[in-house]
């Protein structure tokens, strides 16, 4: 076989062998990193959902707790219907289980049964009176805590619902009264599994009872409560969990399967201890995993070039190889035949060529017999030059906190400094010779080789993961870039490496952070809302006479009382509003609204206010000003807390509300100034933070320091600023712009 023969059929082989294996593990390696990263997301997602169930139930409980020790209700159970006052306790049980139920909206209804399991008083009437003797809730509630009876259909209402229960007792907790039972809609459960947000177009929520059948709404089919048994893998082995392991912790694992439609998914469950009820959490197979699909036909397609073009590269090679060596063959000839002034040389810089060259250079040599002495000093005077490059450069490199490294073509390592070797552990005589990448741990390799190859185009810089001597591995990130000559030809690669793992635990922490923040806020709707709701109900039923009389004192200790528990709860509000704020979570709603009208409405409401205080209320607003989209709602915040600071900050003078639009007509700029206390210079910087209330004499009763937070969350959220310009002892102006934006863009 001739070698031009030979070296095309080499290109080939190796181009193919090469080409499938990178496919085989690109595309293995890929796949399983992208099941990984949909099992993770899918595991969060049924976490949170668990999470909020659990914390709603147990919310329903306390609140059942709580109304079964209202005296109001006692009273009733105690009292004989032939006593006179019995219409009067009546009344008053029945308004307390109706202002109960229209507190919270899950509330359906709310039965209190005496000791013959007769309905006595209710939040609808219909069941007063009804024998409850067979009601599971009469039955098991004797006992101690609240019993919760599972999931069932209205008989009456034909809506499904929640059953909770629990014993009223006596002051002394010695006698058995009668029962009270609440039933809770499966509204609010239902929100939470019907959110699909970042499951796609198939993935779904829902909930099984301990039979198997759906009790929650489904995504893909309507009318399934109750109705809708689900046998796939990952509801039996839900079922089986909650039958072996009961309440004890153990591993649920995502795994594949058919749903109740019949399509292949990615699923995992959990449970709701409480209930025996199971969580099932589902995404398709072919949408999670569709971009590794997608890239299938890519990865072939590219391969069939790749290797089409090393076969035709591998023949224009060998032609390169062999019409030279032929050139060189004829030359050799001639020069044998004693013809010296026969030129062989060629332009090629192959091994051939240098070959060729040489020979030309022997043919001149012996015409020559000395060498200019001017060529000699020249010569001299460069290399003596480049040495001294050489010098400086090794010095530079050497001098450098990061670990430099220099490597050939092929990717052998020529040079270390002394910040490589301590950075992994090795000597400099094991890493001389070592492949560069034999430095990174397995999941690196096949990248550095893509940055290898990567580098020989231009310059590169990324993150990989590498290995000590020790067998440690840490995260590093590398500037890599090419090494030229003095004729622009690459000859090698330098690269500086820096341990990154400082950087990879700041950000860990911080997504530790947002975590517990998360649970935090959550915590806060969930366990301080419900008994907030409860101890107002409480103190409303006081003070309106319904307990009771009472006397002046009691009057004003419990409206103070009433004062402090309202404001808590607008302080509760405003930290979840800021805090929906802030994480992007707050819908905007952009409509096209006339924002002079919005100030002409807020500056008139604020008008008592003025007249209050004896201050004055001005509108500065500039002429044709057109429609823009911004959330009405959310900008009357902003100027209801911007002049509610201001009245606070003034007791002479007064306010002045102005609007105009900027210079360049794209935002237009609304002030409230003041003529009040002023803001120290120092203090500006702080204005906009949480919870900040600025110096002592500034610091006002009732004040929650997220007024400002909250505007400058919903000013950015419209693309705009907001800003405090202040002189002390004079007064202050809040500025806000917003951008004149006509046509509608979506949410914000």
């Amino acid at each position: 076989m001739k070698i031009a023969n030979k070296i095309s059929l080499s290109f080939l082989i190796t181009a193919v062998i090469l080409s499938s294996i990178s496919m085989v593990i690109a595309f293995g390696k890929t796949k399983r990193d992208m099941k990984k990263m949909v099992f993770d997301h899918l595991i969060t997602i049924i976490n949170s959902r668990v999470t909020l169930i659990e914390t709603f139930l147990k919310s329903q409980k306390r609140a059942t707790n709580q109304l079964a020790e209202s005296i109001v209700l006692k009273d009733l159970l105690l009292a004989k219907k032939n006593d006179k006052n019995y219409q009067s306790r009546y009344r008053k049980a029945q308004r307390r289980l109706k202002n109960t139920a229209r507190s919270d909206e899950s509330v359906s209804d709310i039965l209190l049964l005496d000791k013959k399991r007769t309905v006595i008083a209710a939040t609808d009437e219909n069941y007063i009176g009804k024998d409850e003797n067979n009601n599971s809730c009469f039955l098991n509630a004797r006992g101690e805590g609240v019993f919760t009876k599972d999931v069932c259909v209205s008989g009456t209402k034909k809506i499904p619902y929640l059953s909770f229960s629990t014993p009223v007792l006596d002051e002394e907790k010695t006698n058995f009264l009668g029962i009270l039972i609440i039933r809770i809609l499966m509204r609010e459960i239902n929100e939470i599994t019907t959110n699909q947000m970042n499951l796609g177009k198939t993935g779904e929520v829902y909930l099984v009872n301990k039979n198997g059948f759906i009790i929650s709404s489904s995504r893909f089919m309507e009318d399934t409560f109750l109705k809708l048994k689900v046998e796939t893998e990952g509801v039996k082995k839900c079922l089986e969990d909650i039958e072996e392991f009961g309440e004890k912790e153990h591993e649920h694992k995502v795994f594949t399967y058919k749903n109740y439609q019949g399509s292949l998914v990615l699923g995992v469950h959990k449970h709701i201890e409480q209930l025996s009820w199971g969580l099932i959490t589902e995404i398709g197979e072919k949408e999670a995993l569709a971009f590794i699909y997608e890239q299938k036909p890519v990865l072939l397609k590219i391969s069939f070039f790749v290797i089409t073009g090393s076969w035709l590269c591998g023949i224009f090679v060998a032609g390169l190889i062999i019409r030279p060596v032929h050139a060189l063959h004829k030359g050799t000839e001639r020069i044998g035949e004693g013809d010296v002034d026969f030129k062989v040389g060629t332009k090629i810089n192959d091994e051939v060529g240098q070959l060729s060259r040489a020979f030309d250079r022997m043919r001149i040599n012996l015409k020559k017999s000395t060498i200019s002495r001017e060529k000699l000093y020249q010569e001299i005077a460069q290399r003596r030059e480049i040495e001294e490059k050489l010098r400086l450069f090794s010095h530079a490199v050497e001098s450098a906190v990061e670990g430099m490294a220099i490597a050939n073509l092929s990717g052998e390592i020529i040079y270390v400094n002394e910040a490589f070797i301590r950075l992994f552990g090795y000597s400099k005589e094991e890493m001389i010779g070592e492949k560069i990448n034999s430095f990174y741990f397995k999941e690196g390799i096949y990248k550095s080789q893509q940055v290898t190859k990567t580098i020989i185009r231009g310059n590169w810089q990324g993150e990989l993961i590498a290995g000590r001597k020790d067998g440690t591995c840490f995260p590093i990130a590398i500037y890599a870039s090419v090494v030229k000559d003095n004729k622009g030809r690459i000859i090698g690669q330098m690269a500086s490496h820096v341990d990154i793992t400082r950087r990879r635990e700041t950000e860990e922490k911080m997504k530790e952070a947002v975590k517990i923040k998360s649970d935090f806020l959550s915590m806060v709707s969930h366990e301080l809302r419900t008994p907030l709701t409860a101890i107002k109900e409480g103190i409303s039923i006081v003070l309106d006479g319904s307990a009771g009389k009472i006397n002046t004192d009691q009057e004003d200790f419990l409206a103070t009382a009433k004062r402090n528990v309202d404001r808590l709860h607008r302080l509760i509000n405003q930290v979840l509003d800021f805090s929906k704020l802030e994480a992007r979570k707050s819908e905007f709603r952009m409509e096209e609204n006339d924002l002079n009208q919005a100030i002409t409405e807020i500056v008139k409401m604020q008008q008592p206010v003025a007249i209050d205080k004896g201050l004055y209320v001005r509108l500065e607003l500039g002429n044709n000003m057109d429609k823009i989209l911004f959330d009405k709602d959310k900008i009357i915040q902003v100027l209801i807390n911007l002049t509610n600071n201001a009245f606070k900050h003034t007791n002479k003078g007064g306010i002045t509300v102005s609007s105009k639009k900027d210079n360049d007509g794209k935002f237009i700029r609304v002030g409230i100034k003041d003529t009040g206390e002023g803001i120290e210079e120092k203090e500006l910087g702080r204005l906009f933070e949480q919870f900040q209330q600025i110096g002592k004499k500034f610091r006002k009763p009732g004040s929650t320091g997220l007024g400002l937070a909250i505007s400058k969350e919903i000013i950015t959220g419209h693309k705009g600023k907001i800003w405090a310009e202040s002189q002390h002892n004079v007064g202050s102006e809040f500025i806000f712009t917003l951008p004149i934006i006509k046509e509608r863009r979506g949410k914000g």
